[in-house]
């Protein structure tokens, strides 16, 4: 006991003749700590999301992609390398609606970050998401009111839009915004429906955003981009299935050979 006593002081009087190290020492340890802390949060917030966001659409809805985007974290060179595979098209939407029988719903997606104004009322930095009509068999967007996009705004390209619950509440805070022209960037759009309004996640606003048609969108920002390509099988027992019938495709339409490795990725 005198022996642990000795050492405990000791320790104290080389605490207290190094003030200047030792607060540099436990401070690093308290920075540290913190710093794990914060990566094992971030950690499971991001995974709450995405569960969140794959929940929201379906266990039976896979995805086919230029490319895998979490390589930029796995293998970067990998992901460089990526980068090169071809763009997927609306000629590759096409394809995969007449080569994968076993889909319910195929429908494509394409974003980014636009102003919307509507008189004098601006919302900077909206989410911008060209989609197909089949999109709201994808994902959750029940209407607060209007229509979803149709087949016919995708085919003739209109520039007809479907707003997010906050975004038709900040530019039409005193009326219904259903018939209201809104501009997208520089172009005018005319609304055609309003979705419901939706919880935030992580923080994250669900209710800032705009559909427009995919083919639009296109015309708008220019169509050398790549799409992503969401597919919903009926139920689970065809998804495998159908995932190989979406590979299957892509490969001979590509002219891949067997030993070749995907120039697309499917999640």
């Amino acid at each position: 006991m005198l022996f642990f006593i000795e050492n405990l002081r000791l320790a104290f009087d080389a605490l207290v003749a190094n003030k200047l190290r030792s607060f540099l020492t436990i401070l690093c340890v308290v920075i540290s700590i913190m710093s794990i802390i914060a990566v094992v949060s971030i950690v499971q917030g991001m995974d709450q999301f995405v569960k969140t966001k794959i929940a929201s659409q379906g266990s039976n809805v896979f995805t086919v992609q230029k490319y895998d985007g979490f390589l930029v974290l796995t293998d970067f060179d990998a992901f460089l390398k990526a980068l090169k595979n071809p763009d997927i098209t609306l000629d590759d939407l096409e394809l995969l609606r007449k080569e994968v029988p076993l889909a319910e719903f195929i429908d494509a997606s394409i974003s980014r970050r636009d102003r919307l104004t509507a008189a004098t009322r601006l919302v900077e930095s909206v989410g911008i998401r060209g989609r197909t009509e089949e999109y709201p068999a994808i994902g959750e967007f029940p209407l607060a009111y209007g229509r979803h996009l149709s087949r016919i705004d995708m085919l003739q390209r209109r520039n007809n839009c479907v707003l997010g619950w906050d975004i038709a509440e900040t530019l039409f805070p005193y009326t219904n915004a259903l018939g209201k022209t809104v501009k997208i960037g520089d172009k005018h759009f005319n609304v055609v429906g309003v979705c419901e309004k939706k919880g935030n996640i992580l923080g994250n606003n669900q209710n800032q955003f705009s559909f427009i048609p995919v083919t639009t969108f296109l015309k708008q920002y220019g169509s050398r981009q790549s799409l992503e390509i969401q597919i919903r099988t009926e139920d689970m027992e065809k998804f495998t299935e159908a995932m190989q019938q979406a590979r299957i495709a892509l490969r001979v339409d590509r002219g891949l050979k067997p030993a070749w490795k995907d120039d697309f990725h499917i999640n």
